[in-house]
């Protein structure tokens, strides 16, 4: 939010903010197969579906929120700083493209394919062969995902971002 505020100038609290960010972006969920019989406390933040009438499949759903918000959060700082957002770009967009196929949040991964066209821009200062060379690092996964995402709503999210980096990449 500050970063919206305050706009370029908080590329300076970059190497403070952007530590604990990435952690969080990356954080790997704890998930549990159990059997049917087994009792479960839902109430410590762990969602479970049945896979059969044998086990159940089950995800903590507290670390998720805290990746949520860390990717959403970079979505929005790739999008207000532009290229004062380049010394980042190529760890996020490691982060981010592994996540459009993260089906336990759907908005995490609404906010792997809403900043890709925004890391894109960042780094266009830095020449055409290395927007290439991210692009083409991008792209196999975002028309895997055009492919396979279930959801339209992110469907919509996904297809707006292939727009967006094809017109960042000016083709």
């Amino acid at each position: 939010r500050m970063c919206k505020i305050i706009g370029p100038q908080f590329t300076a609290y970059l190497p403070v903010v952007m530590p604990p960010l990435l952690r969080a972006a990356q954080i790997k969920p704890e998930v549990a197969l159990v059997d049917s019989e087994e009792q479960v406390d839902e109430e410590d933040g762990w969602e479970f579906v049945p896979l059969s009438d044998q086990q159940k499949f089950g995800v903590k759903t507290a670390g998720l929120e805290d990746k949520n918000t860390a990717c959403q959060m970079l979505v929005c700082y790739a999008r207000e700083l532009k290229e004062g957002f380049v010394d980042y770009t190529e760890q996020v967009v490691k982060i981010m493209v592994p996540l459009l196929k993260f089906y336990f949040h759907d908005l995490i991964r609404s906010a792997a394919a809403e900043s890709l066209p925004f890391l894109l821009e960042s780094v266009k200062h830095k020449g055409d062969d290395y927007v290439r060379e991210m692009w083409n690092y991008i792209c196999p996964e975002l028309f895997k995902s055009l492919q396979t995402e279930m959801e339209p709503d992110i469907l919509a999210v996904v297809m707006e971002s292939v727009a967006s980096c094809v017109q960042v990449l000016g083709v």
